[in-house]
């Protein structure tokens, strides 16, 4: 009798936070780093999700709008209820303005564009990473984060773009905040099967130019991204009107992890003994993921 009014009293958060009351939810669940943890803050119609480091210092931010949003708070809440993957660590509620967590993302991403290229400072890793990448690589038409162009043309360097064509094509990914197979991605930004990533940086290591050494040295070592394997686990595959499991299954599922570091090759016409080197390639103590 406990549980079934535990669960009408969650699902009744669930319709208030949806109609926008004047308190907000949170959820706390892991991240893929260790010690590091997603906290995401909603009033129903908007989500502000802050990544923390151990220390709860922000290393990254997103705020989402809309129909989005609901989306997101909608799979969220499937997620704690069903328990598919455990990646639930808190949920709570207070009456903290949601405007106060939006204001601070938004200072966060001002400031962190105004730190110099070389800082250490905390504000620099991920979003700095991630920004170099943004927009389309000069000479390619489908090395970026942005949109796969409508055809299939390549730009002028031509093998580069290749290799980054093969993999935006990859069959498997996860868009942003994309819901699948048991599993929630809860970034903004897509994530590939482990497969495909490691196919990227065989393909610009063999097209070895100094533009493929570029491309694989901010993806690989500065965007740092994360991929996913499928692994089989104990996943409730059936539920009851109390959802209670009634049926469990060994099925395969993505799971989030770091590829292994990859080392940093180098383009024609550059060595490490040579001082120009030296001034372009960062040394790869500096890596960090891959």
């Amino acid at each position: 009798m406990y549980e079934r009014m535990a669960w009408l009293i969650f699902m009744l958060l669930f319709t208030f936070c949806l109609a926008k009351l004047d308190e907000n939810l949170h959820f706390v669940t892991e991240a893929a780093q260790d010690g590091y943890t997603w906290r995401l803050v909603t009033d129903g119609q908007g989500v502000t999700q802050f990544l923390l480091d151990k220390n709860y210092d922000i290393v990254d931010c997103n705020v989402t709008t809309g129909g989005t949003a609901k989306t997101v708070v909608r799979d969220l809440f499937r997620e704690a209820v069903q328990s598919y993957s455990g990646i639930i660590m808190d949920q709570h509620m207070d009456d903290t303005d949601h405007g106060r967590y939006k204001r601070r993302c938004t200072k966060f991403l001002r400031d962190t564009k105004r730190i110099k290229f070389d800082t250490t400072a905390p504000l620099y890793h991920e979003r700095m990473r991630r920004g170099k990448f943004h927009s389309t690589w000069p000479g390619t038409k489908w090395c970026g984060t942005g949109q796969a162009p409508a055809n299939t043309t390549l730009g002028k360097n031509n093998g580069t773009d290749n290799c980054c064509q093969q993999h935006k094509q990859c069959a498997d990914v996860l868009e942003g905040y994309q819901r699948t197979d048991y599993f929630q991605n809860m970034r903004p930004w897509r994530i590939s099967h482990c497969d495909c990533d490691r196919q990227l940086y065989d393909c610009l290591a063999a097209v070895n130019t100094s533009v493929s050494y570029a491309v694989a040295f901010t993806y690989f070592h500065d965007f740092n991204p994360t991929c996913f394997e499928r692994r089989r686990k104990e996943i409730c595959t059936e539920h009851d009107d109390w959802f209670n499991c009634k049926k469990q299954e060994r099925v395969k599922v993505p799971t989030e992890k770091h590829n292994p570091t990859w080392p940093a090759f180098y383009p024609p016409h550059f060595s490490r003994s040579e001082k120009k080197t030296k001034e372009i390639v960062r040394p790869t103590r500096h890596a960090r993921g891959f």
